[in-house]
């Protein structure tokens, strides 16, 4: 346990590797000659869970270890292990059994996948693969013997999806799409505080279907340096550019944003001329919140509209802000929940009931960067207030931190690392796994 982790659950994730192959005792187990890993499919995206992983050949009712190792982009190994034993038929089939103990505890295909950590001590630990496509080793050993092994790759997009940087006009980000000619529906990907685009999660959601434009909208040449004064003309130009490129279903665009993404996104829909088919709100704010250039002193609004701008809450001064500056652990929680506390004005809360777009909303019970999961019942509420509650549905991430994973694998660095929060790694993948396929289906399901 580090600094960080006794101050506040951000990082609370447990990173000691322990063996739990090494540390059990084999004596007297039996080694069979003609065991096999059985495990389908070979080659897929992380975050389909395997349809098959048996382990067959075993003597009935033995024990077995199994082991998954690779290697991230710097060379450290990373690995997950587990001790189970063979039924009465020598199988050990992980969709239905549970470890005996393991770096997870109970029956998961891809258990080895993501609960994989370094085997050598880091604070906290992101795994990056080398290559997008990244090769998984999976051994059956007992003792120092290895039984049998078995190789898969898992991959972060599918290699036939095609990304290409976008600088045109004012416009900075990147433009991932699915091959085929189309039509297909497109998405305007948003970043949170952290800024920039971010071409991965592009490319994951053309490896879906869907053609993709992450664009940036402060943190990268020439755009602002901070999250301050941003024009929602800007946005709404980056919807528009998106609408209009070949292959595109215009009718069928939709805007996600997480976090401070999530006022970003809603903006958009209120005052797009066309409004997008629908709204994906991650770990969203029912209100402004007060932009995050500190370089005059207190901050002033973070976005504008018309040259006008536009009424917030500001959150006030805290040391936490200054930790997140320079990449630190926070927790803001108690810093934006004080300001709620303190009272709203009617003017900085998003008339979400004005949206003519269905909306997704998804929060999450341990976010520690602030209260999103209750932020996003408030605009559930507004809504039904406004008798707008079929325009809205609200997944809600029980134990999942800000940071919502994708993907059956170690946590890769999509975005800043000190945001994670999340009460376990479990919590986060599954909780991820769901935010996923309900905004796949959210996209897939929405008619123009």
């Amino acid at each position: 346990m580090w600094t960080g982790q006794r101050r506040f659950q951000t990082w609370n994730w447990d990173w000691r590797w322990q063996d739990p192959i090494a540390g059990h005792t084999w004596e007297g187990i039996p080694r069979p000659e003609n065991v096999f890993i059985e495990v389908e499919p070979r080659d897929g995206l992380v975050n389909r869970p395997l349809a098959t992983f048996q382990v067959t050949g075993l003597s009935p009712g033995q024990k077995v270890g199994l082991r998954a190792v690779t290697q991230d982009e710097a060379g450290q190994t990373w690995a997950a292990a587990g001790v189970w034993q063979a039924d009465d038929q020598g199988r050990v089939d992980l969709i239905q059994q549970a470890p005996l103990e393991g770096t997870y505890n109970h029956a998961d295909s891809a258990g080895l996948l993501w609960s994989m950590r370094p085997t050598s001590r880091q604070r906290a630990p992101v795994f990056e693969p080398a290559a997008p496509a990244y090769p998984v080793e999976l051994t059956a050993e007992v003792g120092d013997a290895i039984l049998a092994r078995a190789t898969v790759v898992r991959r972060l997009w599918l290699e036939d999806v095609t990304c290409i940087e976008i600088r045109e006009g004012r416009l900075v980000g990147a433009l991932c799409r699915p091959p085929g000619e189309g039509p297909f529906p497109a998405i305007l990907l948003l970043s949170g505080s952290e800024g920039g685009y971010d071409q991965k999660r592009a490319a994951w959601w053309a490896s879906h279907g869907v053609v993709a434009f992450s664009l940036a909208y402060f943190g990268v040449d020439p755009l602002p340096r901070a999250l301050s004064r941003i024009p929602v003309e800007y946005l709404l130009e980056g919807l528009t550019w998106l609408r209009r490129q070949p292959g595109v279903d215009a009718e069928r665009t939709f805007v996600f944003g997480p976090s401070r993404g999530s006022e970003a996104a809603l903006l958009i829909g209120l005052h797009a001329k066309e409004p997008p088919a629908g709204i994906i709100a991650m770990v969203p704010s029912h209100v402004l919140w007060s932009g995050l250039d500190f370089s005059q002193g207190r901050p002033g609004a973070a976005w504008t509209y018309q040259g006008q701008d536009l009424p917030f809450v500001a959150t006030g001064w805290s040391w936490e802000l200054l930790r997140m500056l320079v990449g630190q652990p926070v927790r803001l929680r108690p810093l934006f929940e004080k300001a709620l506390a303190q009272g709203v004005p009617e003017e900085a809360v998003i008339p979400v009931e004005r949206l003519q777009s269905r909306l997704l909303l998804i929060g999450a019970t341990d976010d520690q960067m602030w209260p999103s999961a209750e932020m996003a019942r408030a605009i559930v509420t507004r809504m039904q207030d406004h008798g707008r509650e079929n325009q809205v549905q609200y997944l809600v991430l029980e134990g999942a931190g800000h940071v919502v994973l994708y993907g059956y694998r170690p946590p890769v660095r999509l975005i800043p690392p000190f945001l994670m929060g999340g009460v376990s790694r479990e919590t986060n993948v599954y909780g991820g796994q769901q935010a996923w396929e309900a905004m796949l289906n959210f996209v897939r399901e929405t008619k123009s």
